[in-house]
């Protein structure tokens, strides 16, 4: 693919949520912490819409916008043209000093590429965290109907999908060829560290490995293909983990719903419960790890408890394994 590659159709599809959405606990009486019991195992979820839209468990889309002018139409598209060489010249100063002008980073040339995709695709991140200081987009599409998080996937820009995820671009948008991030992370690279790297921040993110590209593949599939067996690891001890914990972590909880649980541990699993409800997506593993450790160890249950832990762990040290 070319320099700004990134394939997206508009059509959105639907992650499975973590913690977040079932464990709503409110006051925690013991009826409450029943819901526990349902709690799926996936990281938080981006509520599917027609067209992509950010993730609950990600920072919503900058309120701050480019400053008002006088300008005339004319001087407006001259200004925001300038803004998009200057992006793509990944010129700093520049970009900041048009912002000031009046220069819009969600405008777009001729190729649809704005000030902010551009930055997102290449991985310019100064210019990424200029725009997304000045009401960058995180919705908005390239010429392939992709999100920005498409393209810097492919490219393996570790920090760039970091700063994507953590702003609230959604993590399982389809482009219009067909594939999501995880899709061209694997089928578009060498599968190496970067590329590993790029999968282990979008599950972590809640990324679907599931979805299936136009062929009917997996990212996993399509991993084992080409031969990418880190990459091919690194999916699927995700989904061994997901398994199991799918099944451990419900059982603990239905035996924390009925336990006698004291004042001070309904306190301790509140507090735990609203971390992770505030946590951006880049620092909700350990807190959701915590949680759920927390309530296995309000099930009574020693075994119970030793199994949600282990599971925890060897998923942290699967990804704490990947290079960055």
């Amino acid at each position: 693919m070319n320099k700004f590659q990134d394939p997206s159709t508009a059509a959105e599809t639907k992650t499975t949520g973590l913690g977040r959405r079932a464990l709503g606990i409110g006051a925690l009486s013991l009826a409450g912490l029943a819901v526990l019991a349902g709690c799926s195992m996936a990281a938080p979820e981006a509520e599917p819409v027609a067209t992509p839209a950010p993730s609950s468990a990600g920072s919503a889309t900058p309120e701050t916008t480019a400053p008002e002018t006088s300008l005339s139409a004319e001087e407006q598209e001259e200004l925001d043209q300038r803004l998009i060489r200057a992006a793509k010249d990944n010129d700093v100063e520049l970009v900041r000093e048009l912002i000031s002008a009046g220069g819009d980073v969600n405008a777009k040339d001729d190729l649809e590429d704005s000030a902010f995709l551009y930055a997102g695709a290449e991985g310019f991140n100064e210019i990424l965290e200029v725009t997304l200081e000045n009401g960058a987009d995180v919705k908005s599409l390239n010429r392939y109907g992709g999100t920005a998080l498409i393209p810097a996937s492919e490219h393996g820009h570790v920090e760039t999908v970091k700063k994507l995820i953590e702003a609230g671009v959604p993590v399982d948008h389809v482009n219009d060829p067909g594939w999501t991030a995880m899709q061209e992370a694997v089928l578009l690279s060498d599968g190496g560290e970067d590329q590993q790297e790029v999968v282990r921040l979008l599950l972590e993110a809640g990324a679907d490995p599931n979805i299936t590209d136009p062929q009917g593949r997996t990212a996993l599939e399509n991993a084992r293909r080409l031969g990418f067996e880190e990459l091919a690891e690194v999916i699927e001890s995700n989904e061994d983990d997901l398994a199991f914990r799918s099944v451990v972590e419900p059982a603990a909880a239905e035996l924390a719903a009925v336990a006698s649980l004291t004042a001070n541990q309904r306190n301790n699993l509140m507090v735990a419960h609203e971390a992770v409800n505030s946590v951006n997506p880049m620092n909700y593993r350990p807190l959701d790890a915590k949680l759920h450790v927390m309530i296995a160890d309000l099930s009574g249950s020693t075994m119970l408890a030793k199994a949600v832990a282990e599971a925890r762990d060897s998923t942290s040290e699967l990804l704490d394994r990947i290079p960055f």
